[in-house]
């Protein structure tokens, strides 16, 4: 793994890491209010269903948002990316 390789898996680490707190925060919140509400487990799943809803969107805002302002998408690290001249 070359300089450029992990420039860009350091640049890109954060989605992952943005996708899972987004649902946990949701599911969170879901537990807290089954807990209050005493309907378990209807908004555990609920805010699941909405956190991955959330996670998965600005996933895709940020994948194809950079398309959009001109840059490369995030790739995986075995992939071999196309060279510019």
């Amino acid at each position: 793994m070359d300089r450029e390789d992990t420039n860009q898996i350091l640049r890109n680490s954060h989605l992952g890491i943005q996708f899972v707190l987004v649902i946990g925060v949701f599911c969170y919140a879901g537990y807290w209010l089954d807990g209050r509400a005493e309907t378990s487990p209807l908004f555990l799943f609920l805010g699941f269903m909405i956190g991955f809803a959330a996670g998965f969107y600005q996933l895709y805002q940020e994948v194809f948002g950079s398309l959009r302002r001109g840059r490369k998408p995030p790739h995986h690290a075995g992939e071999e990316q196309d060279e510019e001249a």
